[in-house]
């Protein structure tokens, strides 16, 4: 078994490539609460079209 590589205060790191992924990870255009309240709005909406 492999033992966790440490610095030398003792916490893990992660490999360089997670890290700089990490690093520019960006915020979500849209929130979830957003998100949901759209999704709601469409199957409240859907099937109901004045045609």
């Amino acid at each position: 078994m492999l033992a966790p590589v440490a610095t030398s205060m003792g916490v893990q790191v992660m490999a360089k490539g997670l890290d700089k992924k990490k690093e520019t990870k960006k915020k979500p255009a849209k929130t979830l609460k957003e998100k949901r309240s759209d999704k709601n709005e469409k199957k409240a909406t859907r099937g109901f079209s004045p045609g």
